[in-house]
């Protein structure tokens, strides 16, 4: 694999050096050959080590790392993709994208909401792109403007109300239909 860094625990270097000048002969001292015993036992467990890398290297689909960033670049308009890099090694590609898409969305809809908040929020027209028509039936018999509606609809999903609270709130909405 010239060129390719990816596995590139199968590289030789330093270990391999010094393992291939090991030779046990039967006329050294106990000291010697326990200590070359040892340096091979460590070899053997850099090797054991060196397998699993890759194994969660092909397993995981990490291979082309460079490409993955690469492309990371063009979400770099709403995600500060440094962040998230330090999950690649540990999540699958396909949860890491889906990861960033949901933050790129959430972040572009937040956007989107600050925007409207620079509008005048008790517009009509504003209330009929962005809500459904129940909740612009709701805003209008409570004269509320958006932004409020959605600070209100905010803390009701955060305290996640449930019971008679949201059931009255359920049923506003069933009968206005």
């Amino acid at each position: 694999m010239p060129g390719r860094r990816d596995l590139d625990v199968d590289l030789y270097n330093d270990e391999e050096e010094n393992l291939k000048d090991i030779d046990i002969q039967e006329n050294e001292n106990e000291d010697e050959i326990k200590f070359k015993k040892a340096v091979i036992d460590c070899y053997s467990d850099i090797i054991k080590i060196r397998e699993n890398r890759m194994y969660l290297i092909l397993e995981r689909n990490l291979i082309d790392l460079k490409g993955i960033l690469i492309k990371d670049k063009h979400n770099n308009k709403f995600i500060d993709t440094e962040e998230y890099k330090q999950l690649l090694p540990l999540i699958k590609i396909e949860d890491y994208n889906k990861l960033l898409k949901g933050i790129y969305i959430e972040k572009y809809l937040k956007k989107i909401l600050k925007e409207e908040d620079k509008i005048e929020m008790n517009s009509k027209k504003r209330l009929k792109k962005v809500l459904s028509k129940k909740e612009q039936d709701f805003c209008d018999k409570n004269k509320l403007n958006l932004k409020k509606f959605h600070k209100i609809k905010e803390k009701v999903i955060k305290n996640n109300l449930n019971g008679e609270i949201m059931s009255k709130i359920e049923k506003y909405f069933e009968e206005s239909e």
